[in-house]
C-alpha cells in the first residue's frame, strides 16, 4: 500500500473510512476472520487514484458490498464487491490537445509542472530525418525538455506580446517505431520554427482563441514518439519570477550544493561551505513541489524514487514526477519527500557530506533555511 501512496496515489478506503489515517508501517492486518470481514477490515482489492494537474478526481463513497451470502447467511468470500461513486472535473485555466505519433517511449506531461501564469521566452528543437527534441522554456526560467540529444538546435526567441499559436506535426515509421519526423511551431506574429522530414501524416493543433501553447505531454526516449500541446489563457498578469535561493542546514551552516557544480543526470547533491556559487543556488515553487537548480533549470532535486531511508539526494531532469516534488515548512524548516525530510548523511557537519532522505527526527540535521 505505501508504495502506491508515495508514488501520489489515493487509498479510498482510507480516505473514506479511515478518514485519512493510514496504518502504520509493520502493524497487523486491520482484519477479523474472513469470512466475517467488515467494512473497516484491510483488504487486497484497492481502489486507487491520483490527478494529474489537469484531471481531478474525488471520490465521493465507497462502499463494501457484503450481500455475497451462503443459504445460511455466510459470506462467500473476503474479496466482497466494492463500489466506488466518482466526480471530476478539468482545471478551468489549462486545456490540452490531442496526441500525435506512436505509442513508444516513456510517457511525460508537464501540466502539473506548469506555474500559474505561464508564458514562453524560448522554443528549441532539435532535428535531423526526425524531431529528436523540443524544448520550451518559460519567461520565468522553468524548461520544460523532452527527447534525446541528437539532431541539430534550433531555436527562435519570443518578442514581447508574442506566443505560440500552432503546431504542426507529421509523423512516420523507423524501425517499425512511429515518430514524429517533422514540426512546425507558428507564433502570433507569424513566425516559424520547423525542422525534420515531412511525410503524408499531418495534424495542426491551433491554439484556441484568447490561448497559447505553454507545454507539452507525450512519448519519448531518444527521439520525440509522441507530442501533444497544453494551452493555458493568454494573461496580462506578470509571471512570478522565482527569487534564487541559498538552502543552509541548521546543523552544519552549510548550503546545499550540486556536487562539483556537474550538471547532469544522477550527479549527486551534498553540503559544502556557502561560497555564492550557481551550483549552491535553487528556486522553489511550493504550487508544485520543485525545487530548480539555477545554475542550468534544466535539473531539479531528486530521490530517485526510493521512498525508504536513506535515498540519496541527486538532480536529475525536471519531469514533475512525484519523486521530485519536495514540500518546505517554514515552521520547522524541513524540505520532506512523502514525509521523509532531507538531512545530511550521519548528522555530519563536513563539507562534501552526501544528502538524504530519513524517518523524520525533528533534530537540527533535518531543518533547513531557505534564503534569498
Amino acid at each position: 500500500m505505501w508504495s502506491f501512496l508515495n508514488h501520489g496515489f489515493t487509498d479510498v478506503w482510507i480516505q473514506k473510512v479511515r478518514n485519512g489515517q493510514v496504518p502504520p508501517i509493520g502493524n497487523p492486518l486491520l482484519c477479523g476472520t474472513p469470512e466475517i470481514a467488515s467494512p473497516t477490515c484491510e483488504i487486497t482489492d484497492k481502489a486507487l487514484f491520483r490527478d494529474n494537474g489537469y484531471v481531478g478526481l474525488k471520490a465521493l463513497k465507497y462502499i463494501d458490498h457484503q450481500d455475497g451470502v451462503d443459504a445460511s447467511g455466510v459470506q462467500l468470500s473476503d474479496h466482497h464487491p466494492i463500489e466506488v461513486d466518482w466526480s471530476y472535473a478539468t482545471t478551468a485555466n489549462r486545456a490540452m490537445s490531442d496526441q500525435w505519433g506512436g505509442p513508444h517511449g516513456t510517457n511525460y506531461n508537464d501540466v502539473a509542472s506548469l506555474p500559474a501564469n505561464p508564458t514562453v521566452s524560448t522554443v528549441n528543437i532539435q532535428t535531423g530525418n526526425r524531431v529528436d527534441h523540443v524544448e520550451l522554456a518559460l519567461s520565468n526560467g522553468d524548461v520544460f525538455s523532452h527527447g534525446g540529444s541528437g539532431g541539430s538546435l534550433h531555436s527562435m526567441q519570443l518578442g514581447s506580446g508574442e506566443y505560440l499559436s500552432s503546431v504542426n506535426l507529421c509523423s512516420g515509421q523507423y524501425h517499425g517505431d512511429t515518430r514524429i519526423f517533422s514540426i512546425d511551431f507558428a507564433t502570433s506574429a507569424g513566425r516559424h520554427l520547423a525542422g525534420g522530414t515531412g511525410t503524408s501524416s499531418c495534424t495542426t493543433y491551433n491554439a484556441p482563441a484568447g490561448w497559447q501553447i505553454v507545454g507539452f505531454h507525450g512519448r519519448s526516449g531518444d527521439e520525440v514518439d509522441k507530442l501533444g500541446v497544453i494551452y493555458a489563457p493568454l494573461s496580462s498578469a506578470t509571471p512570478d519570477i522565482p527569487q534564487p535561493l541559498r538552502i543552509v542546514n541548521a546543523s552544519s551552516g552549510m548550503c546545499m550544493d550540486v556536487s562539483q557544480a556537474a550538471m547532469a543526470n544522477g550527479t549527486i547533491v551534498d553540503q559544502w561551505s556557502c561560497n555564492g556559487g550557481a551550483n549552491q543556488q535553487w528556486s522553489y515553487d511550493d504550487s508544485t513541489g520543485l525545487i530548480r537548480s539555477v545554475q542550468d533549470p534544466h535539473y531539479c532535486l531528486d530521490h530517485g524514487s526510493t521512498y525508504a531511508d536513506g535515498a540519496q539526494l541527486m538532480i536529475w531532469t525536471c519531469s514533475g514526477n512525484y519523486n521530485q516534488r519536495f514540500k518546505f515548512n517554514a515552521s520547522n524548516g524541513t524540505i520532506s519527500m512523502r514525509g521523509y525530510p532531507a538531512e545530511v548523511i550521519d548528522g555530519s557537519t563536513a563539507a562534501g557530506a552526501n544528502l538524504q532522505t530519513l524517518t523524520a527526527s525533528g533534530t537540527a540535521v533535518q531543518s533547513w533555511k531557505m534564503i534569498p
